[in-house]
């Protein structure tokens, strides 16, 4: 679930606001899919003061935190810049969403 794989991977606990329908990640290449779920992690919580990542063997995340604003886009894109990596389609794609919004409403 969202909420198991938020702990194991960030170490945070969190609160489900909302699940999406379920959403095809490739039509009509495989039947992978997907939902979406927002969820809310209070970070003054006790639970979520210290997180602590429960990874498994195989995996190597590093939990990196960037404030939730406008710039989130250029934020990812400058991070990916820095560290020379490659940034989640899945993420970049809302955060342009994100960046597309702010700029058609002004």
């Amino acid at each position: 679930t969202a909420l198991r794989e938020l702990k194991e991977e960030t170490g945070y606990h969190g609160e489900v606001i909302s699940i999406s329908p379920i959403l095809s990640l490739e039509p009509g290449l495989t039947t992978a899919n997907t939902q979406l779920v927002h969820v809310v992690v209070n970070k003054d919580k006790q639970e979520n003061q210290n997180p602590k990542q429960e990874l498994e063997e195989d995996e190597s995340i590093e939990v990196i935190l960037l404030p939730f604003d406008n710039n989130l886009y250029q934020n990812l894109i400058e991070f990916a810049k820095k560290r020379n990596c490659i940034i989640d389609a899945k993420l970049l794609t809302f955060a342009y969403a994100k960046h597309l919004a702010v700029k058609l409403q002004a």
